[in-house]
């Protein structure tokens, strides 16, 4: 057993995505879905949520996050969440049929100092990078992945396209990638599910 999927990756260099168990900080073991073979990366990441347009309550009934079979709002709990992060932890998020376009941020200590009791009240929020496929150059300021009581946005962004949690409007409280200016390159339908993953 490893403390996480980057250490099974190292464990086992042909690894494929699927289920493992893991222990981090020496914790009760809990299974996770780690995802392998990502643009940019040679590692292995465990999927800590997949949300979908549409709804807005977490169903938080499983650690198992199998992106192309979780089609509601998924969420890992958060003292699960908690455990497989620490300063140094990167989080990704991309469309679960574009991973090539995606945002990726790095957990530092004031994200470390949050509340994370809940999963509305957590944040990883330094050094944030968007992927090269991106049509434009990185312009929004550096907030990272944070959220609100109101889950208010997430951030940053490819021009004005930011990869947000509406609280009403057109997406119905749904998570969505907007692509006001970027020439539709992050996603033409905000339906697609969003995949969240740390390493």
């Amino acid at each position: 057993m490893y403390p996480s999927c980057n250490d099974w990756k190292a464990a086992l260099p042909t690894m494929q995505s699927g289920t493992f168990t893991v222990n981090p900080n020496g914790q009760a073991p809990f299974e996770v879905y780690c995802v392998v073979g990502l643009t940019g990366d040679s590692g292995a990441w465990a999927v800590v949520m997949v949300a979908s347009a549409g709804t807005s309550t977490a169903d938080t009934s499983s650690t198992v996050l199998d992106p192309d079979a979780s089609a509601t709002y998924s969420y890992m709990t958060i003292a699960n969440f908690k455990s497989l992060v620490q300063i140094g932890t990167k989080m990704r998020a991309y469309g679960v049929s574009t991973p090539e376009l995606y945002m990726e941020c790095t957990a530092d200590a004031a994200d470390m100092n949050e509340a994370w009791t809940t999963d509305k009240n957590w944040q990883i929020s330094d050094s944030c990078t968007i992927s090269t496929s991106c049509t434009q150059s990185y312009t929004a300021p550096n907030r990272g992945f944070v959220y609100s009581s109101g889950y208010d946005t997430i951030n940053p962004a490819c021009g004005n396209s930011v990869f947000t949690k509406e609280n009403a409007g057109s997406y119905s409280n749904g998570w969505h990638r907007s692509h006001s200016d970027d020439g539709g390159g992050w996603t033409s339908t905000y339906a697609d599910r969003m995949v969240y993953i740390v390493k």
